[in-house]
């Protein structure tokens, strides 16, 4: 519902206090706890949503090679035709540049959706040499702008007001407990692990 929301709405808590639709939850359950149909079933919405939207993209690819074409054969003389973006809804297994570079086309706010959450949770900074990619995630969970600026000089920077991604995922317990106390539990002192709602449902007899 979060991620659907996005920046269409914002609770001023009071003058300069915003607060945007993001949530972080987590499901923690043994394997063969029915974990992935549950998700299956919440994601129907903007599966729906996400399948529209490719299929829309398709169609506008098409037209906009032919335009790309016509305006190489007219010896590029005019503008070069925009590029096309997909719209997004969520991203999966992702780095946080692309995450960063999707936000870019999608600045209403994005879904990580990752069934299993332990690969998000433990995959950071596994391709970012600064270190600081629970910084970045911070970030976007309060919501805050987001600067990208490209090493490539063909292209322009990214800058979202505000950057809103929620988290959404499952996990087995000895995992997140593994996750959660590694490097002196880093993610507590830091505050990432506190921002998730967790919820551990009775386990099926």
């Amino acid at each position: 519902c979060a991620a659907a929301i996005g920046d269409s709405h914002v609770v001023e808590v009071k003058a300069g206090w915003n607060e945007f639709a993001i949530f972080w939850t987590v499901i923690i359950a043994p394997s063969g706890q029915l974990k992935s149909p549950a998700m299956k079933a919440a994601m129907l919405g903007l599966e729906a949503a996400q399948g529209k939207a490719f299929d829309e993209y398709r169609r506008t690819e098409a037209r906009h090679k032919e335009e790309v074409a016509k305006w190489k054969s007219e010896g590029m003389k005019t503008a070069e035709p925009a590029p096309i973006h997909l719209k997004s809804y969520y991203v999966g297994d992702a780095t946080i540049q692309a995450v960063c570079k999707l936000l870019g086309s999608n600045p209403r706010g994005l879904l990580q959706k990752r069934d299993e959450l332990s690969g998000w949770l433990g995959g950071f900074d596994q391709f970012s040499k600064n270190g600081n990619e629970a910084a970045q995630w911070l970030e976007f969970h309060s919501g805050g702008a987001v600067k990208v600026d490209r090493s490539n000089e063909d292209k322009p920077p990214i800058y979202i007001p505000h950057g809103l991604v929620s988290v959404t995922g499952t996990i087995q317990e000895p995992v997140l407990r593994k996750l959660l106390s590694d490097d002196d539990a880093k993610h507590f002192d830091n505050g990432l692990a506190p921002r998730f709602l967790m919820a551990m449902p009775p386990e099926i007899e």
